[in-house]
């Protein structure tokens, strides 16, 4: 995955299209372009010869060779041909995105898709994390929104692959990677959107209305993103105890602490306030004492909320439920997520053979352990998943007619 595609000729464009007109819709207020801007079957309407950028910046140019800009589709053509070979993670995506945090992998996502708040792209300190995004339809988005790029993310290494209309919402947004929209689908920029990377198509129109588009990375003059640089969540007792900390805040105004019992639906159960504005670092603890009303996992998420009201979601973390009393056969895991295996530990009130099996997302067994239990409590490495790709993994354990799973997730 440490690799990039290989966009040849076109790496230097931020807007293409094979067959499609090309317009600006703004009769007031001139986008600004950084990076070269085609069509090979269409016309340019709205467009200056020389487009406006900032300073210090080479104004992007319309290109009207014919030869150059066939070069450019073809190898658009061949970039997607690289993109498709790549073989899909495990990990299934909503198709309603916001609120995520997404680690380096190849996303397949079979429906259109819509996009509404804040997405995190973690390159994990990686390098040359690569992001992939198959979407399987139309991409739509709802200011406000934003792609923010964390631990060694890059523009150059996040491609959305986009099988139909791509329609970007204004107001304060900000889009980032290679979006490129194949067989078809126009492309379309609402009042006052922002696009880091390329808006790319095989055969749609592309249309602008006052915006930035840029194929580098510009500084960013809003509210940075808190550093959060530890979020753990482990159960003692009845209660679970959360512990993060940050490196830096800016217009931090607090997190609310957020809990969900099956790792999708997600409520608000606390608040702790953030520090504003500071350089320095920070810890926080917030104790969930109705554990007890869980199993076999509850789950846990921070939002961020700034003093304007933008929010960032931190990953999520799971700890095991209270038992209930009299149950004959219980199953945790620990650490969940992990980065480098699991341990399970098995409560059973009866003696007897039992089966634990590790199964990835879409059913598939990983690995299976047969197990001779007697009453207590026993605890197992597996060693196994040390190896897996990240992903969301499935633990079953089978006595008899007793039967636990537990989900786990391996960042």
């Amino acid at each position: 995955m440490a690799q990039t595609i290989n966009m040849r000729s076109a790496a230097g464009y931020c807007l293409f299209t094979r067959t499609g007109a090309m317009g600006d819709n703004n009769s007031t207020t001139q986008s600004i372009i950084t990076g070269r801007l085609g069509t090979h079957t269409g016309g340019y309407t709205g467009f200056n010869p020389v487009y406006n950028a900032p300073v210090g910046i080479q104004p992007a140019q319309h290109e009207l060779d014919a030869a150059t800009l066939l070069q450019v589709a073809d190898d658009i053509d061949a970039a997607v041909a690289q993109i498709e070979a790549y073989v899909d993670s495990p990990v299934a995506l909503p198709s309603t995105m916001g609120g995520l945090v997404i680690t380096p992998g190849v996303y397949n996502i079979p429906s259109a898709v819509s996009l509404s708040g804040d997405v995190i792209l973690d390159g994990l300190g990686q390098i040359n994390p690569l992001f992939i995004f198959k979407v399987g339809g139309a991409f739509t988005t709802t200011s406000p929104y934003r792609v923010l790029l964390i631990n060694g993310a890059t523009l150059d290494n996040v491609y959305w692959r986009m099988a139909g209309a791509v329609s970007f919402a204004g107001g304060i947004s900000i889009f980032r990677g290679t979006v490129i929209a194949t067989p078809a689908g126009a492309i379309s920029f609402a009042d006052g959107a922002t696009l880091l990377g390329k808006a790319l198509s095989k055969a749609g129109a592309i249309n602008l209305d006052n915006n930035q588009v840029s194929n580098t990375e510009l500084p960013y003059v809003g509210p940075l993103p808190v550093e959060l640089t530890r979020f753990v969540a482990e159960r003692q007792g009845v209660a679970a105890q959360l512990s993060w900390a940050t490196a830096s805040e800016k217009n931090n105004d607090y997190f609310a602490v957020e809990r969900s019992a099956d790792g999708r639906t997600f409520a608000e159960v606390g608040r702790v306030a953030g520090h504003g504005t500071s350089t320095f670092p920070y810890a926080y603890q917030w104790t969930d004492a109705h554990l007890g009303q869980y199993a076999p996992a509850v789950y846990y998420r921070l939002k961020q909320v700034d003093s304007n009201g933008a929010v960032i979601y931190s990953p999520v973390r799971t700890v095991a439920g209270v038992p209930a009393t009299g149950s004959p056969l219980q199953l945790r895991a620990y650490p969940n997520p992990a980065w480098n295996g699991f341990s399970v530990q098995l409560d059973v009130a009866l003696a007897g053979p039992a089966i634990l099996q590790l199964n990835d997302c879409r059913g598939h067994m990983v690995a299976q352990r047969q197990l001779v239990l007697v009453p207590g409590s026993t605890t197992l490495v597996l060693n196994e998943a040390a190896s897996l790709r990240p992903g969301i993994y499935l633990v079953q354990l089978r006595q008899g007619a007793l039967h636990q799973a537990l989900r786990l997730v391996q960042e």
